[in-house]
């Protein structure tokens, strides 16, 4: 939440000249210190999200649920590419690639995302609306580069795909976890930033894993869990160690948002897979609301419990995205208790599943 800009004073040299008896000057070699001076928060927090369709899903309501709870000065990016692994970003970051869809967000001033076409113009557009289509024919492509100057962000949000789990996917693939890409990641959006001098800080997203129901599956999903994994379970354990052996003893983010372990929390409740999968691994609009909740409480420092939970508000342009969320969206007190539950257990416990107390 800043809006700093820093600004060098050159040096200076302090001549002094007085006159001692013949009249020789003295000259002062002492340099200046130069000043930096900032600019007082203008109170505005932005956050610019690197990420895959799950990313979309976690940040697409939390400009609504940020609002509903107070936080009314917020400006969103979302740098979007299908199923992206922190492989294939630094792979792009190399060339500099166009392989990417942008969305904005500014609380206040929007009523849904806009976005950016392939000239950096911007329109009203839900996020998830044939994104690999646009992404393919170059109707809207960016690079990084893009986004990072778009805004003085505070928050810049990380995340890898489901896929990338060590001694699972082999060292080939697109998909593999290497903390040496997530560095250049990292290393690209600190100088790119657009103010250096005030250095974003980083969060980092922990992506859930795919539906414990195998009719939600498509062939290709089902096909790669058979491959690498048993069952959802095992992949989501697999996804804490990734995180556990590859992230965190290479990396300090300054927020750890824990929507995999809050997500898992939840199925084992009194919900089905369905009732938080729309397909073979993206959310419900439940699902949404709850990944809004994590980043929004693990942002902002707010305990969920004391959060409001007030009814989501629906806008005409918000149901083009996979014809979601038609009407405004109330929680039921049953999907209150699982939420709070859910989140604030995945908060207290990060890593490993919490077994719900509303059960069938």
């Amino acid at each position: 939440m800043k809006r700093f800009l820093a600004m060098i004073l050159a040096l200076a040299l302090c001549l002094g000249l007085c006159a001692c008896g013949g009249g020789s000057a003295t000259e002062d070699t002492t340099p200046t210190e130069p000043t930096v001076e900032k600019v007082e928060d203008d109170g505005v927090m932005r956050i610019l999200v690197i990420g895959h369709s799950l990313g979309m899903d976690a940040v697409y309501l939390l400009p609504n649920v940020a609002m509903n709870e107070g936080l009314t000065d917020l400006e969103i990016g979302l740098l979007y590419h299908s199923g992206c692994s922190t492989m294939m970003h630094a792979e792009y970051l190399a060339a500099n690639a166009k392989q990417y869809a942008y969305y904005e967000f500014t609380a206040g001033q929007d009523t849904t995302w806009r976005r950016a076409d392939c000239n950096g113009d911007f329109s009203p557009a839900a996020p998830g609306q044939a994104n690999d289509k646009y992404i393919e024919d170059g109707s809207i492509a960016q690079t990084m580069e893009f986004a990072l100057q778009r805004r003085d962000w505070d928050i810049i949000v990380l995340q890898c795909s489901t896929s990338e789990a060590p001694g699972v996917v082999p060292v080939t693939s697109k998909h593999y976890l290497d903390p040496a890409n997530i560095q250049k990641i990292m290393d690209y959006t600190k100088e790119k930033d657009i103010e250096p001098a005030t250095a974003p800080k980083y969060a980092w997203s922990m992506v859930w894993s795919l539906p414990n129901d195998n009719s939600l599956l498509n062939e290709q999903r089902r096909t790669y869990l058979e491959t690498y994994f048993n069952n959802e379970m095992e992949m989501y354990e697999h996804s804490i160690a990734a995180f556990q052996e590859q992230i965190l003893p290479n990396f300090s983010f300054d927020y750890i948002l824990p929507m995999a372990t809050a997500m898992q929390n939840a199925k084992s409740s009194a919900f089905t897979a369905r009732d938080l999968y729309r397909d073979f691994i993206h959310g419900t609009d439940y699902s949404r609301v709850m990944a809004a909740y994590v980043w929004y409480c693990g942002i902002t420092g707010t305990d969920i419990k004391d959060c409001k939970l007030d009814p989501i508000p629906y806008d005409n342009l918000l149901d083009k995205s996979y014809g979601m969320l038609k009407k405004p969206m109330e929680l039921t007190q049953q999907q209150k208790d699982i939420l709070v539950e859910s989140v604030s257990n995945a908060f207290a416990n990060p890593y490993a599943l919490t077994p719900s107390q509303f059960t069938k």
